[in-house]
């Protein structure tokens, strides 16, 4: 972007990342966040055939995350080419028609978004296997196994709509990483996130992950969910650094007995004045 090009989109583009309190600091005294929103509004206003966004959506407050997913939409009907890199299955599902799916480094999957995110989260473990995570890291932090609890902490077999679970993680932490955090998120199969929590807000106060150690982390989730199928993900990090962040986890949640046995006697019931005649 030339001098010039600057100065006709300055205000533009200043408005647009949310910044302008801040104009007058120095760039290093900025936020890895403040940062991002700086590059995006200034790559959203470029005058380019292809636009690369990668996670953008991971700071930032809901105004700011919808402003750029309009951009994007807007960008993309305008007829240039957005590639967009993300874990936000639903925000994928929602705005993007072709997905490719890359697993180390290569081209694991590409074609139509929804025929791609449904083999993606088919690839996750199974409930009740108590996953243990195949994945070496070579980072400061290793997530070792993710699995669903009963209330009682017993490994969960079947999921019934209406009843409450835990989420449990075991993770390592091989080196001192100050501010480091966790969170645990489930989507449904169209990638909706339905749960997102921190465990720094979920935990007491006194929790601490950056300490070297072995830890298991338990989430309890007491809001019912539908019936369908979801993902468990899980992201670990700091504020300027991600460690971890994928789903790990698959499974099911069925429908509750009750719903069963309305199912049957609505059939009985439309069944009965056949016989009648």
């Amino acid at each position: 972007m030339s001098r010039r090009e600057i100065q006709l989109r300055f205000d533009e583009i200043v408005d647009f990342s949310g910044v302008s309190r801040f104009l007058d600091s120095p760039i290093k005294r900025y936020s890895s966040g403040m940062k991002l929103r700086l590059a995006f509004a200034v790559a959203a206003h470029l005058d380019t055939e292809i636009v690369i966004v990668d996670e953008v959506l991971a700071v930032g407050d809901s105004e700011f995350q919808r402003r750029c997913l309009g951009k994007m939409s807007d960008l993309r009907k305008s007829g240039r080419t957005v590639l967009f890199v993300s874990h936000d299955l639903g925000t994928v599902a929602q705005l993007w028609p072709r997905t490719i799916w890359l697993a180390a480094g290569k081209v694991h999957a590409d074609g139509p978004s929804e025929q791609v995110i449904r083999s993606y989260q088919q690839s996750f473990g199974s409930v009740g296997i108590g996953t243990q995570i195949g994945r070496q890291s070579e980072g400061p932090v290793q997530l070792n196994s993710v699995r669903l609890l009963t209330p009682d902490g017993s490994a969960l077999e079947h999921l019934r709509r209406g009843e409450p679970f835990a989420i449990e993680i075991g993770d390592t932490t091989r080196d001192t990483v100050m501010g480091l955090d966790a969170a645990i998120y489930v989507e449904d199969s169209r990638g909706v996130r339905v749960l997102d929590e921190a465990l720094s807000e979920a935990l007491a106060p006194e929790a601490d992950l950056s300490t070297p150690g072995g830890y298991r982390l338990v989430l309890d989730v007491p809001a019912p969910l539908s019936a369908k199928e979801y993902s468990v993900g899980v992201w670990l990090g700091t504020r300027s650094e991600n460690f971890v962040d994928e789903p790990v986890l698959r499974f099911e949640v069925q429908p509750a007995l009750e719903d069963r046995r309305a199912a049957t006697v609505k059939s009985r019931i439309l069944q009965g004045p056949g016989g009648g005649g």
